[in-house]
């Protein structure tokens, strides 16, 4: 949390839309307060293209950003083995055929390349519609730094925001509802911008993340929302 700190407080320098972390103070039990600034802004109430380009463009505040900060950690994958933060194999082996099957895929992605996500690039924890605020028609604020940062590639938060976006198909009066135009628009965005073995990692990584949640804590209808959207990439035919 002190560098997550000392870094978006460089960015706020800056002049990028990111709270300054003004306090840490450690807890009981390893939890931290942490007193930030709040920026302006609200989320946005609906999702359309034109907040889908408003996101990708805000996104690219982060490209580089870790050049001189060798400390800050590479963001993994774990298509190869278990990871913290549901990102555990096990979960999809035990569920059924088609997990087991998309966990095989993604294995045989990992195998591939390596682990580490390469880039320079500060890769927030969590990139949803909750926590990208708008003043205006505008990025006023990214905020929701609680998982920490890393280091990587500002695409791989952009391809986990078109996974948040596949709830709006079952539960279309969510609290940032989507509409068809926008999951068009992201789609063109990361076919266009990303590599399509680029584009296949990190949809692996997110199909990996979003099934060992679902299966942890949601309906079947959720778990065969992610199964669904997973095979659509990694499941050719």
């Amino acid at each position: 949390m002190r560098r997550t700190a000392d870094v978006l407080n460089g960015l706020r320098d800056q002049g990028a839309p990111v709270p300054r972390h003004d306090l840490l103070v450690p807890l009981a039990d390893d939890a931290i307060a942490v007193v930030q600034e709040r920026l302006p802004g609200i989320p946005a109430a609906q999702v359309g293209p034109e907040v889908i380009d408003r996101m990708v463009e805000a996104s690219e505040l982060f490209v580089d950003a870790l050049n001189a900060r060798p400390d800050i950690p590479e963001r993994r994958l774990h298509l190869g083995s278990s990871g913290s933060g549901f990102l555990r194999h096990e979960t999809l082996q035990a569920y059924g055929p088609r997990s087991r099957a998309l966990l095989e895929r993604i294995r045989e992605i990992g195998r591939s390349d390596p682990d580490e996500v390469e880039g320079e690039d500060l890769v927030h924890p969590d990139y949803t519609f909750g926590n990208v605020l708008f003043a205006d028609g505008e990025v006023s604020g990214i905020v929701d730094w609680n998982g920490g940062i890393g280091r990587g590639d500002r695409w791989l938060s952009v391809v986990g925001l078109r996974f948040e976006m596949a709830w709006s198909t079952i539960y279309p009066d969510s609290q940032h509802p989507v509409n068809a135009a926008a999951l068009d628009r992201l789609d063109e965005h990361l076919v266009s911008r990303l590599a399509p073995e680029v584009l296949l990692r990190y949809w692996a990584h997110w199909t990996l993340s979003r099934l060992d949640w679902t299966i942890s804590n949601f309906p079947t209808a959720d778990i065969e929302l992610f199964l669904d959207l997973g095979e659509s990439r990694l499941i050719p035919g």
